[in-house]
């Protein structure tokens, strides 16, 4: 259980460094649209977050156990392939930003997040789960819960701390927000600014790290 909880800490914490869920939380709190609609947007990606990862886990536990004659090469060639996309897609996107010369924006859909009402907002949550560097890291983490051989109860333990971990950077600001009000706009005014100029180099220092941490871990199950 320790063994499988350490190799998904880095997972989960690159998911909650990603930048893109934290700008549309923070631009939804700082929205017209009333306090409900951030928790909305937490339930929808909290709901996301942990359907991808115990989906992916499940999947991986009805495949049968390796024997001595049939090692689970499988597992290690499913964490190497997805810490090397990581990798590479990090590095070619911290490439791009190192050359670019304009100044970082938001994207356009972002736009529409001050006209959401709580049930988009859950949508919309719910979706940023399943961007493609979220899926990476939840198939990586999915190996490593699916195939530790741990009762379905135990696995709860590492899919609730996966979870928890991955959207906490989500959660903060909302629980800040309820318990702070107008107090949190000058916070979370500072760090939208400060992610937006800075999330490409963080985001990709992040999932370089992931990806070499599973990368690493799938060569130790060859």
């Amino acid at each position: 259980m320790a063994g499988v909880i350490g190799h998904i800490l880095p997972l989960a914490l690159a998911v909650a460094l990603s930048s893109i869920p934290i700008i549309a939380v923070i631009l939804i709190l700082l929205s017209p649209t009333p306090p409900g609609v951030g928790i909305a947007f937490m339930i929808g990606f909290t709901a996301g977050v942990f359907l991808v990862v115990s989906v992916l886990s499940v999947g991986f536990r009805l495949i049968p156990p390796p024997t001595a004659s049939n090692p689970p090469f499988w597992q290690g060639l499913v964490e190497i392939l997805a810490g090397i996309l990581l990798t590479v897609y990090a590095s070619i996107s911290w490439y791009r930003t190192s050359k670019s010369k304009t100044d970082p924006s938001l994207p356009k859909w972002m736009s529409a997040l001050n006209r959401l009402n709580l049930f988009s907002a859950v949508g919309v949550g719910f979706a940023l789960a399943f961007r493609p560097k979220n899926l990476l890291l939840s198939i990586a983490a999915g190996v490593e819960i699916g195939s530790a051989g741990l009762g379905l109860a135990e696995s709860l333990i590492p899919l609730g701390i996966f979870t928890v971990v991955g959207v906490c950077t989500v959660a903060g600001p909302v629980i800040g927000y309820i318990f702070l009000g107008q107090k949190m706009e000058d916070t979370l005014n500072t760090t939208r600014e400060w992610i937006v100029r800075n999330n490409q180099s963080v985001t990709s220092v992040v999932l370089i790290m992931a990806g070499v941490v599973i990368l690493g871990a799938g060569i130790a199950r060859l």
